[in-house]
C-alpha cells in the first residue's frame, strides 16, 4: 500500500509499475505527450502531461476519470530515467575524480593481471574523447585509464553492454533494447549490435563458467523441447537439471532426437559427474543414452521414466525451466536461424545458473546453492565478465 493512496490507486500504480518492468517502455512523442502500448492488444494510448495534470485516452480513463495505469507506468518511466540520469553523472564524476586525483601513471595497476609497472602508450580517441593508452609491462596488454577488463574497446560503457544482455535473456526484444538504451543512455545502435554483444559476451561467459565446480545433488533430471526458427525449421533444446539446486548440469541444440543426440548431452553432464537418479520421459534414447554414458556394474546411477505429475518421480522441475525458455523465445517470434538455438542455449545457460534469482531457492541463484557463491555483486554481468576476462 502506497501512503495516502487508496487500495484502488495503489494496484493501479502497481500495474503501472509492472508494464515498465515487463518492457513495455513508453515513447516520448514530445515535451508534454507520450505514447504506451496497450498491454492486452495492439492499441498504442497517449498520455498527455500539461497544466500540472495527467490524462489519456484509453478507455479507463476517459470513463472513469481518474488516473489509469498507463499515466502511472510514464510517471515510473520518468522517475528511473532521471535517477539513471543522475547515477550517470556521479559515475562520470567518479571517474574524472579519480584520474584527476591519480593522474600519474605510478599510482594505476594493470586491469588484466594487476602489475603496477605500466607506461603511458599514447592515446586514443573515442566518441567521449581523449583517452590516455597504458602499456603493462608484465602481460603486455594495453588500456586506457577508464577501461574496464572485457570492454577495453568498446565505444560504449560497460553498463551499456550488461544492461543489454540483461534485458535480452529476460524476455526484451532486441528491438526494444535499442529503443531502451536511446531513451536513457541516449546512444542510437542498430539492433544487431545488441545480437554482437550477446553473441560475444555469452561465449565469454561459458567459457569460463565451464571452470567452475557445482556441488551437485544426487537426483538429475533430462528433458527436451521443440523450438521453431523463423524459417520454418525446428531445433530440440535438451536440458539436464540438478533437482536439490536446480542448477542447470548441460544443455545441448540437435536437429534430432535420436540415441546419438542424448548420448552428447549425458557426455556433457557426465563431465559434472554421476548422478544417483536421472528422471527422464519416455523417449528410448534417454534409456539407451544412459546405458552408454552412466551405467556401470556398480549400479551408481539409476534410470527412472517420469510418470506424471502426482507420481513419485516427475519431472515438474525441468519443465519449468523449459516454461523459462518458451517465454524468452516467445519474445523473439521464433530463433532467426538454425545456428541461433546455439547461441541462445549457450548464454541462457550462464543467465539460468549465476544471473537470474531463483523464487524455489528463496531468491538465490542456482550457483550460490551449488557451493559457487563470485560475491558478484548487484551487477552480475559485469562482474562475471570482468572474471572471465581475467582468468
Amino acid at each position: 500500500m502506497f501512503p495516502h493512496t487508496t487500495p484502488q490507486q495503489s494496484a493501479r500504480i502497481l500495474r503501472g509499475q509492472s508494464m515498465i518492468e515487463q518492457g513495455f517502455e513508453p515513447s516520448q512523442i514530445d515535451n508534454t505527450t507520450f505514447s504506451i502500448h496497450s498491454q492486452s492488444s495492439d492499441k498504442q494510448y497517449n498520455v498527455l502531461h500539461k497544466y500540472n495534470a495527467w490524462y489519456c485516452d484509453c478507455p479507463d480513463y476517459l470513463y472513469r476519470k481518474i488516473e489509469c495505469k498507463h499515466i502511472h507506468a510514464v510517471r515510473f518511466w520518468q522517475e528511473l530515467k532521471n535517477k539513471l540520469v543522475i547515477e550517470q553523472a556521479q559515475e562520470a564524476q567518479e571517474v574524472e575524480d579519480e584520474i584527476v586525483a591519480n593522474r600519474h601513471p605510478q599510482n594505476f595497476a594493470c586491469i588484466y593481471c594487476g602489475c603496477e609497472e605500466i607506461i603511458k602508450h599514447g592515446t586514443r580517441t573515442t566518441k567521449t574523447g581523449s583517452k590516455t593508452r597504458m602499456w603493462c609491462k608484465s602481460c603486455n596488454h594495453t588500456f586506457t585509464l577508464e577501461s574496464e577488463a572485457g570492454f577495453e574497446k568498446m565505444q560504449v560503457t560497460s553498463k551499456m553492454v550488461t544492461v543489454a544482455l540483461d534485458l535480452y535473456f529476460k524476455g526484451t526484444s532486441l528491438r526494444k533494447i535499442t529503443d531502451h538504451l536511446e531513451q536513457f543512455y541516449e546512444r542510437k545502435l542498430d539492433h544487431t549490435t545488441v545480437l554482437y554483444w550477446v553473441k560475444k559476451y555469452s561465449a565469454i561467459i561459458s567459457q569460463y563458467a565451464e571452470t567452475l565446480s557445482p556441488q551437485l545433488g544426487g537426483i538429475w533430471h533430462a528433458d527436451e523441447m521443440k523450438v521453431k526458427t523463423k524459417r520454418d525449421e525446428w531445433s530440440w533444446l535438451w536440458h539436464v537439471m540438478d533437482s536439490e539446486t536446480r542448477f542447470m548440469v548441460a544443455n545441448l541444440v540437435t536437429k534430432k532426437r535420436e540415441v546419438g543426440d542424448a548420448q552428447e548431452l549425458f557426455k556433457e553432464a557426465r563431465e559434472a559427474g554421476k548422478p544417483e537418479l536421472l528422471i527422464t520421459d519416455g523417449l528410448q534414447s534417454y534409456h539407451k543414452a544412459f546405458n552408454k554414458e552412466f551405467y556401470d556394474h556398480h549400479q551408481e546411477s539409476e534410470h527412472v521414466v517420469a510418470e506424471g505429475l502426482t507420481a513419485r518421480a516427475n519431472n515438474n522441475k525441468v519443465e519449468r525451466l523449459h516454461n523459462t525458455v518458451r517465454e524468452r523465445v516467445k519474445v523473439m517470434r521464433g530463433l532467426h536461424s538454425d545456428k541461433s538455438p546455439a547461441v541462445f542455449n549457450e548464454g541462457f545457460k550462464v543467465y539460468y545458473n549465476y544471473v537470474r534469482p531463483n523464487q524455489a531457492l528463496g531468491g538465490k541463484t542456482p550457483a550460490e546453492v551449488a557451493g559457487v557463491d563470485l560475491k558478484l555483486g548487484k551487477n552480475k554481468w559485469l562482474e562475471l565478465v570482468k572474471k572471465a576476462s581475467k582468468d
